[in-house]
Parts: C-alpha cells; sequence; structure tokens
C-alpha cells in the first residue's frame, strides 16, 4: 500500500493507494489497486482506475469517474459532475447542483440537496434524490426511484420501475416497461406510456395517462382535487379506482362512447354512435370505473372527442 500526497498532477500505483491532494487545483488519477482517494479544496478532476475505489471530491467543482470497479464516490460540496462508470457504484452528489450518471451496473444514487441531474444508465438502480428540482433518468434495468419534495422530473426508462414522485408537482414518464408510479403529494402529470402499469396519483390535481396497456389507476378520494384521466385511441382497457363525481376524462381520436352501468361499476366502451342500437354496449373496453355508477357528460373534461350514449 503507498501513502501518496501532493498537489497538481498525482498518480497512484498498481497497489492500494491513499491519495490526499491539496487546496490547488489537482488532476488525480488511482490507477489499478482498491484506492481510497480525497481531494481536499477547489476544482479537481479524478479517476478513480481500476478496483473498488472510494472517493472523496471535497470543496469545489470536481469531475469525478470512478472507471471500473464497484466505486463509492462522494461529490460533497460544489456542481459536480460524477460517473459510476463499470461496476455496482455507490454515488452520492452532496450539496450543490450536480450531474450523477450511475453507468454500466446497478447502482445506488443520492442527489442530496438543490437541483441535480440524475442518470441510471444501466443496471437495475436505487436513486433517492431528496430536496430541489430535479431531473431523473432511470435508463435500462428495473429501477427504484425515489423523488423529493420538490417539482421532479422523472423518466423511468426500459423495463419494468418503480417511481415515487414524494411532494411536489412533478413529471413522471414510467416509458417501457410495467410501472408502479405513485405522485404522491402535488398536482402531477404521470404518463404510463407502453406496459400494463400501476398509477396512484395521490393527493392533489393529477393529470393521469396510462398509455398503451391495459392499467390500473387510483385517482384518489378528496372531493377538491379534480383529476383529469387522458384516454387516447388504442391505449387499452384501463381500470380505473377512486373516480369521483368532479373528476373527468379526456378522450382523443374516439368519436362515440357506450356508457354501461353494471352494478357498483360503470364500463366506458367504444360505440358506434346510433341511438338505441341493438349492439349498444358490446365494443371494445375502454375504461372500467369502480364504485362509480354516475358518470355524466359533466365528467367529460373540455376539448375531449367523443360523444356519449347511455342505456
Amino acid at each position: 500500500m503507498a501513502i501518496i500526497s501532493g498537489s497538481g498532477l498525482i498518480n497512484g500505483t498498481i497497489d492500494d493507494d491513499i491519495i490526499t491532494g491539496s487546496m490547488s487545483i489537482d488532476i488525480i488519477f488511482g490507477n489499478n489497486g482498491n484506492d481510497s482517494i480525497k481531494a481536499l479544496g477547489n476544482d479537481d478532476i479524478i479517476n478513480g482506475g481500476d478496483g473498488n475505489d472510494t472517493v472523496d471530491g471535497g470543496n469545489g467543482v470536481d469531475v469525478i469517474s470512478g472507471d471500473d470497479g464497484n466505486d463509492s464516490i462522494d461529490g460533497e460540496e460544489g456542481n459536480d459532475i460524477i460517473t459510476g462508470d463499470i461496476g455496482n457504484d455507490i454515488l452520492r452528489g452532496g450539496n450543490g447542483d450536480d450531474i450523477l450518471r450511475g453507468g454500466n451496473g446497478s447502482d445506488t444514487i443520492f442527489a442530496g440537496g438543490d437541483n441535480d441531474s440524475i442518470f441510471g444508465d444501466g443496471g437495475d438502480d436505487f436513486i433517492v434524490a431528496a430536496e430541489g428540482n430535479d431531473s431523473i433518468e432511470g435508463g435500462i434495468g428495473r429501477d427504484r426511484i425515489f423523488a423529493g419534495r420538490d417539482n421532479d422530473s422523472i423518466f423511468g426508462g426500459d423495463d419494468s420501475d418503480f417511481i415515487n414522485g414524494d411532494g411536489g408537482g412533478d413529471e413522471i414518464n414510467g416509458d417501457a416497461g410495467n410501472d408502479d408510479i405513485n405522485g404522491g403529494d402535488g398536482n402531477d402529470e404521470i404518463f404510463g406510456a407502453v406496459g400494463d402499469d400501476l398509477i396512484n396519483g395521490g393527493k392533489g390535481t393529477d393529470s393521469l395517462t396510462g398509455g398503451k396497456g391495459n392499467d390500473l389507476l387510483f385517482l384518489g378520494t378528496s372531493p377538491t382535487d379534480i383529476d383529469i384521466l387522458l384516454y387516447s385511441s388504442g391505449d387499452g382497457s384501463d381500470t380505473v379506482n377512486e373516480f369521483i363525481t368532479n373528476d373527468q376524462f379526456l378522450f382523443t381520436g374516439i368519436n362515440n362512447i357506450d356508457v354501461v352501468k353494471v352494478g357498483f361499476k360503470t364500463e366506458l366502451r367504444l360505440g358506434n354512435g346510433i341511438a338505441e342500437d341493438p349492439n349498444f354496449g358490446t365494443g371494445d373496453l375502454l375504461a372500467t370505473l369502480f364504485n362509480f355508477n354516475n358518470f355524466t357528460t359533466n365528467n367529460l373534461a373540455t376539448g375531449s372527442s367523443g360523444t356519449l350514449f347511455f342505456n
């Protein structure tokens, strides 16, 4: 094991090194081995190299790459750019508006405070955003994403992801896969996209789009929160819970809708626009509203296509 300190350009060895930078601008290469690197102050560039490295960026605007191995990187203060690269890495942004990129591998990313940009990239990632208006992309893999209490933009990426918007007015897109999405508090815009998604709008006046696939949606039960469900032609057959009197549907590309009351539920089916038609209520099932059988024209949002027909 080598113990190295200095300033400027600092190179580690092929062994397990302990490297300490200076208060000046340092460029540090850990090279091979399981290195421990601490940069101290100023704006530093750090590459951990091969091996399972531990990197502390310290104060300043740092650019840190873990390179190969299962690395643990803490940007600390400053607007840092941190990349885990190859391996199952742990990244901590600390304070500042950071850019955090997991790279290949199943990474754990803690964004810290302020307005961060987070990219899980490949692998099954675990992402926690905390405070700030953050931008989060899970990338490829079955990711678990926990946004903070502010206004976040979240894109799940490929595969089946779990996304929790928490507080704030979030914009959430599950993308491909059978996603589990919880908007949390705030007025959220949630788009399930492709796949059979589970979407819970939570508190607030939410806009929910299941997208392609047969989705299960929960709107919330507050009478003061008016939620809007957006449905386009070809989206699939959705199941809707907690639809209450003031909630609305906005249909696109659908001309006629048969409203069929079946016990404690209401079915919205594709209609043919013929009044008193013997085939009423036999068209493709667009959506089923559970525990709600008082659907009226008031439940169509302004700008919605489609004419309602009732049995």
